[in-house]
């Protein structure tokens, strides 16, 4: 047996490499090949054969721990494809740190007897070098693992992310956050037609789907629409398929795949999805074993690649973006309050949803603000309606009011009905906490009187500072008072009208680009068929 190794091997080599001059004579080949011992086979390997597989050594994997304590790179080790999932289920980590040190190959389980294959994508995650599948079975995966290593100009070569590679970071393939250093992105695909996706007249529709992390993937969901019996030039002209969030776009990828309406699939395309370009395209579509096709079918489509920004955020980044543009609205904002009638002066510069915000410009707008805010603080005991006037029962305004004289404030107050709640802190009387009163009685007629007195002349003597420390505080208003204003009233008639006009306008622009786009259409068809 080991005497036909040399002369099997010297034919083979010289049937490849005619010229190829041997360096050993017969007799010493001969004697390395009896001197040399390989047990890690069931057969004899040739030493010459041997000798030029010098980067790798196949040793069997005994632990993650004794490979980091090992720590020789050149030692590779197989796993099927069930032992990869089971180590990448338990500690998928460690898998991706044994990957940045040493190579890994996985292989198919052997009860794939109908040479099927597995998704790759689940250990291009988890950084191996090596995932063997059935190349005689061109299924999906098959697809996916050729379209992926077409890119860099087809070398078969792809470098890993950095954060895979450095041993200072540590990478979980299954984590949904974002990675550090990396940045998420946002894609979205709009699939607008297809050229001469078949020769046959059958319905036809488009898949897109996208493969990467486990959060990053997701599979038959973004679907066209069928047209039927057209197989030429059809126009789907589809709302844009959005992959709002890829956390890791280095390692996602997206397919582009056409079926007929019986499910056979027409053509396909794997692409990675940092290698693709945003605006109008044309992808050529692959066969089944990803060779070009006879009739050269294309999809024209439309996509959108940006970087991933929270819904919290958009405004924010938006006015980063595009400051004019920022600054340019907010001045479109004054000059309608302007058109509204509102002065500059009136308009106090405050930080936005904040509550000292809100009381700047109830202070500005309306002359009731504190009392507004010290109710919200302390709630009120009753209200002003229906004409009516009720006592606050604010213990603050009692201990700052001066009594103002009962008769005085009687001819104010002739003729109202009373609507008097409890104090807080009593206890009722009756089940009813609250009762109108035509005629109280004279034990709380004195103490209610001269507590509504003082909070009467008390608003009246603030009121009047108001009036003198700042010239920008007016006095309230009633909304049936403002109504009856005859400048209001004009401004409000002024604004319904441009109301009007603008809704005209945008209608008339709206029904010129469906036009627009009925001719758009139909070029397109007459150029198909062209």
């Amino acid at each position: 047996m080991q005497e036909t190794f040399p002369s099997l091997f010297r034919f083979y080599f010289r049937s490849y490499c005619p010229n190829f001059q041997p360096v050993l004579t017969k007799e010493e080949e001969e004697r390395i090949f009896a001197e040399y011992h390989y047990t890690g086979a069931t057969t004899n390997i040739h030493p010459l054969l041997s000798s030029l597989i010098n980067y790798t050594h196949p040793v069997k994997f005994s632990g993650f721990d004794v490979a980091e304590g090992n720590n020789l790179h050149f030692h590779m080790s197989s796993f099927s494809e069930s032992t990869g999932l089971g180590y990448l289920k338990q500690c998928a980590p460690e898998f991706v740190n044994y990957n940045k040190r040493q190579l890994s190959r996985i292989y198919p389980k052997g009860a794939r007897v109908d040479s099927s294959n597995f998704l790759p994508q689940i250990f291009w995650n988890a950084g191996c070098q090596m995932v063997a599948l059935n190349f005689q079975t061109p299924d999906v995966y098959m697809q996916l693992n050729m379209g992926k290593f077409e890119y860099n100009a087809g070398s078969g070569y792809l470098l890993k992310p950095d954060f895979m590679r450095r041993p200072d970071r540590t990478f979980d393939p299954f984590s949904e956050s974002p990675v550090d250093g990396v940045i998420a992105a946002h894609c979205s695909v709009r699939v607008i037609s297809g050229q001469f996706l078949t020769d046959r007249k059958v319905g036809t529709y488009v898949e897109v789907e996208m493969y990467g992390l486990p959060t990053d993937t997701i599979r038959k969901e973004h679907r066209t629409k069928v047209i039927a019996a057209n197989g030429l030039n059809p126009v789907y002209a589809e709302a844009p398929f959005v992959f709002r969030k890829v956390v890791l776009p280095e390692l996602a990828v997206l397919r582009f795949a056409v079926y007929d309406e019986n499910g056979k699939q027409l053509g396909q395309r794997i692409l990675p999805l940092d290698g693709l370009q945003a605006g109008y395209r044309h992808i050529s579509l692959r066969s089944d074993t990803n060779q070009t096709m006879v009739l050269s079918p294309t999809l024209f489509v439309h996509i959108v690649i940006k970087t991933y920004v929270p819904d919290e955020l958009s405004g924010l980044v938006d006015a980063l973006a595009d400051p004019r543009a920022y600054l340019s609205e907010q001045k479109k904002r004054q000059e309608a309050l302007a058109h509204m009638g509102v002065d500059d002066s009136d308009i106090v510069e405050v930080p936005a949803k904040t509550n000292a915000a809100k009381s700047k410009i109830l202070q500005k707008t309306n002359g009731s603000a504190a009392n507004l805010l010290n109710e919200k603080e302390n709630p009120p005991s009753s209200a002003r309606s229906d004409g009516n006037l009720t006592s606050t029962g604010s213990s603050k305004l009692n201990n700052e009011a001066t009594p103002a004289p009962v008769d005085k404030f009687k001819s104010i107050t002739a003729g109202a009905s009373w609507k008097r709640p409890l104090a807080r802190g009593t206890r009722a009387d009756g089940p009813h906490h609250n009762t109108h009163l035509s005629a109280p009685p004279d034990s709380r007629k004195i103490s209610s009187e001269s507590t509504i007195s003082a909070q009467f002349s008390s608003s009246m003597r603030r009121a009047s500072m108001r009036k003198q420390d700042d010239k920008l505080q007016v006095e309230p208003i009633e909304v049936d008072d403002l109504k009856k204003d005859k400048l209001f009233a004009k401004l409000l008639k002024k604004f319904q009208k441009e109301s009007e006009e603008l809704k005209k306008k945008h209608q008339k622009q709206r029904d010129s680009i469906q036009k627009q786009q009925v001719c758009v259409r139909g070029f397109a068809r007459c150029c198909g068929f062209s």
